[in-house]
C-alpha cells in the first residue's frame, strides 16, 4: 500500500469534538473519518484493523468448537422507536440464531452446539464526543451455546470466558473479568479494561481483588445511626420549602443515614415507589434485578403530579395504590425522617414493619468508592474504564423458541442457553487507548493494520528508488504487505507519520543506510533498532513480524 495513494491521510491536530485519546488518535493516523456526529467510516487502515479484530474473533471462539452463522440484516423491529428499535434487532438476530439450532438439534447427542455470528448494531446512546467508544453504529459479535442442563451450561460458561481471555490478550489488552449482575454468586462476567477514558466503572476491593461493574456491585452497609433504637411514635413536623434530604438533614440537625429517601420509578412502564436510606442513591441495575424488570427509569415530573405524590414531601406511610420497594438497610433502621405526603410536612420516628412494609426488599443501593467490600470488609477502590463485553447464562424471551431434545432416557428436555457478546468497535477503540504514546499509536502485532511501515529517504537519488521500490515488492510477495512511504517529503515528516500510525516495524532506506548495503529496522513499541544487510531485510522482517513459516523466496 502506498502512503501517496492512501485514501486518508494523517492530521497533525485532531478534530476539536474528539475529547478522548483513542478519537484523537484514531482520526490523526488516518484510520476512521467522521462523517456525522457518532457516525463514522473507516478508512484503509482502521478498516484492517477492524478485519483483524474480527477475524481474531472468529479464530478464538473457534478454538471452542463455535460455528458461525451468516444471519440475515433486513428483519427489523416493527417499533419506530429507534432504541427499541435497536434492541429489537438484536433480539431479531438472537432468534433467527435459535431457530437455526432448534431445526438442527434433536438428541442430546448434539449437545454442545455453539452458533456465533458479527453483525452491525446500533447504539441507543450516542456521545459524540468520544468516537467508537459510543459510535452510532458498531460490530458486535455473538456466541450462543446450548447445553444439557446447568452443571453442563457452567463449563461452557467457562469456555466462553476462555476464549475472550485469549481474544483480549491477542488484542494487547490486559482485561479484568467481574462481576456483571447484583448477586456476587452469579456466574455472568463482564470484561473490563481499566484505562483513564472510558465512562464506564468498577469497583474492586483493595484487600481481596474481587471486582465488580459498580452498578451491581455488592457492598457492606454501615449500620443505621438508629439502629437498636427503641421506636418511638411517629410525629408530624413542618417543613417550609425543604425539598431535598441535605435541606432535610440540615433542617433537623441530623445526618442524612436518620432520613428516608423517596425516589419514583417506572419499571416496564408502571409506576413504582422507591425507598432507600438518605445516605444511599438508587442502582437501576439492582432495582431491576429485584423486580425481573426489562427496562427501569426515573418517572418525570408530570407522571409524579398526576399520580397524586408530593414531590419533595413524599413518604411510604400510608402509601396505596403504588408497589413499594424497599433497600434491605431500612430493615433494621428505626424512628427514620420521610415525607409526610403532604407539601412542606414530613414525619419523624418512622420505622419499618411497624408504620409501613414493602412490596419487595433487596439490595438496591449503588455501591461507592470506599464502602467496605462483601466479602472481606476492605474498602472498595473505584476504577473507570471501558467495558468490552459479558458473557453470562442467556436471558429468556418468551419469544423465542426453545431447543427441545431428547435425552439418554427418551424424555424431551429444554437445552440450557450460555451466550457471549462482544463490541468489536469498542475493543478496537480500548487497543487505542492502551496501545500509544505522545507521539501516536503503537499497535500490538496481531491487530495491525499492516505489519510493515517502509520509508524511503532521498527518493530523487535512483539507488534508493529502485532499492526502496524492490524491498516493496519482495516484502509484498512475501506476504509482508508494508505501507510504503513513497511520498517527496521531509525525513522528519515521514517519520513523524510512521509514529503516528504506529505499525509494529518501521524499515529505513537512505543513502547511508544503503552505503553499508543495510536498512535500519525500528520496533514501534520500545525503540530498539537494528541495521540489516538489504538482502536479508525480508527474512528478518518475517520473524520480527510474526508471520510464522519461511518467507516465499524473492524473485
Amino acid at each position: 500500500m502506498r502512503f501517496s495513494t492512501l485514501l486518508g491521510k494523517t492530521l497533525r491536530q485532531a478534530p476539536a469534538e474528539a475529547e478522548t485519546a483513542s478519537h484523537r488518535l484514531l482520526v490523526r493516523a488516518g484510520c476512521v473519518h467522521a462523517l456525522a456526529p457518532g457516525l463514522f467510516a473507516y478508512l484503509p487502515l482502521g478498516q484492517r484493523a477492524r478485519r483483524h479484530i474480527i477475524a481474531a474473533a472468529r479464530e478464538e471462539f473457534a478454538r471452542e468448537e463455535a460455528q458461525e452463522l451468516q444471519l440475515p440484516a433486513t428483519r427489523l423491529a416493527e417499533d419506530n422507536d429507534r432504541a427499541a428499535e435497536t434492541a429489537g434487532r438484536e433480539q431479531l438476530a438472537e432468534r433467527d440464531a435459535l431457530e437455526v439450532m432448534v431445526s438442527a438439534i434433536r438428541s442430546y447427542r448434539e449437545l454442545p452446539a455453539l452458533a456465533c455470528w458479527c453483525a452491525t448494531a446500533r447504539r441507543a446512546e450516542v456521545r459524540t464526543r468520544s468516537g467508537l467508544l459510543f459510535a452510532r453504529e458498531y460490530d458486535r459479535f455473538v456466541c450462543l451455546g446450548a447445553e444439557t442442563d446447568a452443571t453442563s451450561a457452567t463449563r461452557l460458561l467457562e469456555r466462553l470466558i476462555a476464549a475472550c481471555t485469549r481474544l483480549f490478550a491477542r488484542c494487547g489488552l490486559d482485561t479484568l473479568a467481574v462481576c456483571a449482575r447484583p448477586d456476587p454468586n452469579h456466574p455472568a462476567r463482564a470484561f473490563f479494561l481499566p484505562v483513564d477514558e472510558g465512562d464506564d466503572a468498577i469497583l474492586r476491593c483493595a484487600a481481596c481483588h474481587d471486582a465488580a461493574i459498580a452498578e451491581v456491585a455488592a457492598f457492606r452497609k454501615p449500620p443505621a445511626p438508629s439502629r437498636g433504637e427503641t421506636p418511638l411514635p411517629p410525629e408530624e413536623v413542618a417543613t417550609l420549602g425543604v425539598r431535598t434530604i441535605d435541606a432535610l438533614a440540615a433542617f433537623l440537625a441530623i445526618p442524612p443515614a436518620r432520613t428516608l429517601k423517596a425516589v419514583f420509578m417506572q419499571a416496564d412502564g408502571q409506576p413504582v415507589f422507591v425507598a432507600v436510606r438518605g445516605d444511599m442513591t438508587v442502582s437501576e441495575a439492582k432495582l431491576r434485578h429485584a423486580l425481573h424488570a426489562a427496562e427501569v427509569r426515573p418517572l418525570d415530573e408530570d407522571a409524579v403530579h398526576a399520580l397524586g405524590l408530593v414531590a419533595g414531601s413524599a413518604g411510604p406511610v400510608g402509601l396505596t395504590g403504588l408497589p413499594i420497594v424497599a433497600d434491605d438497610a431500612l430493615l433494621d433502621a428505626p424512628n427514620l425522617v420521610t415525607g409526610a405526603n403532604r407539601p412542606d410536612t414530613h414525619l419523624r420516628n418512622v420505622t419499618y414493619g411497624r408504620d409501613w412494609t414493602a412490596s419487595v426488599v433487596a439490595d438496591i443501593a449503588r455501591a461507592r468508592a470506599g464502602d467496605g467490600c462483601p466479602r472481606c470488609g476492605a474498602p472498595l477502590v473505584g476504577q473507570s474504564g471501558i467495558l468490552l463485553g459479558e458473557v453470562a447464562p442467556h436471558n429468556d424471551d418468551s419469544e423465542a423458541p426453545s431447543i427441545r431434545f431428547l435425552d439418554r432416557d427418551g424424555s424431551e428436555r429444554t437445552a440450557v442457553l450460555a451466550s457471549c457478546t462482544i463490541d468489536l468497535t469498542r475493543l478496537l477503540a480500548a487497543i487505542a487507548a492502551s496501545h500509544h504514546d505522545d507521539h501516536g499509536l503503537a499497535w500490538p502485532a496481531a491487530i495491525a493494520p499492516l505489519p510493515v511501515h517502509l520509508v524511503a529517504l532521498n527518493l530523487n537519488e535512483p539507488t534508493v528508488r529502485e532499492a526502496a521500490e524492490t524491498l516493496y515488492r519482495h516484502l509484498r510477495e512475501a506476504g509482508l504487505e508494508p505501507l510504503y512511504d513513497d511520498r517527496d517529503v521531509s525525513a522528519g515528516v515521514k517519520f513523524a507519520d510512521a509514529d503516528l500510525i504506529g505499525l509494529p516495524v518501521r524499515v529505513t532506506i537512505s543513502p547511508r543506510s544503503l552505503a553499508a548495503g543495510a536498512v535500519e529496522l525500528r520496533r514501534r513499541h520500545d525503540g530498539t533498532t537494528e541495521h540489516i544487510p538489504l538482502d536479508e531485510a525480508v527474512q528478518r522482517l518475517h520473524i520480527l513480524c510474526g508471520a510464522g513459516g519461511p518467507p516465499r523466496p524473492a524473485p
